[in-house]
């Protein structure tokens, strides 16, 4: 069983213009399984409700079986807190942003493509443009950055 006691999600919402909303407190996520000390600081559910990524406070990104409560994939790629994750439209690939880089994940097969240019700095929040699919970044300083997502080459500042 799944139980989301507290919601906080620094969350992009795309409607026509970039509209960008926030949410201030914490997440704690419980689920049969293995529970460990790392504190889960960042949930998104997937689009058709199936699973839900977890992020934690070392780095670790976790995809549970939201029927189930148990953990179906473990993703490694971060060496700092998960800032936050998206789904994208399919469900098959997930963002997780740290404050270092931001990682694509294909879910199932368990691997990723890592957005590390050096231009990105402090990433607090990402998400998927609903119509070109192209990643955009939120920096902590308030800088909005677009990627393409085969390339992950910068589109738009």
């Amino acid at each position: 069983m799944i139980t989301m006691i507290k919601q906080s999600v620094f969350r992009m919402v795309f409607s026509g213009l970039l509209l960008i909303t926030f949410a201030f407190s914490f997440v704690s996520f419980k689920a049969t399984g293995a529970i460990t000390e790392d504190r889960n600081v960042v949930i998104e559910w997937s689009p058709d409700g199936s699973q839900v990524a977890t992020g934690s406070t070392n780095g670790e990104v976790v995809v549970w079986d939201a029927n189930t409560g148990l953990p179906t994939y473990t993703l490694q790629g971060h060496t700092e807190r998960i800032e936050g994750l998206a789904w994208n439209v399919d469900g098959v690939r997930l963002l997780s942003a740290s404050f270092e880089a931001v990682n694509v994940w294909n879910v199932p097969l368990e691997t990723s493509n890592l957005i590390d240019d050096p231009v990105m700095a402090y990433i607090v929040a990402v998400g998927w443009h609903p119509t070109t699919n192209n990643i955009y970044t939120l920096e902590l300083e308030g800088t909005i950055r677009g990627w393409d997502s085969q390339t992950f080459n910068l589109v738009r500042t």
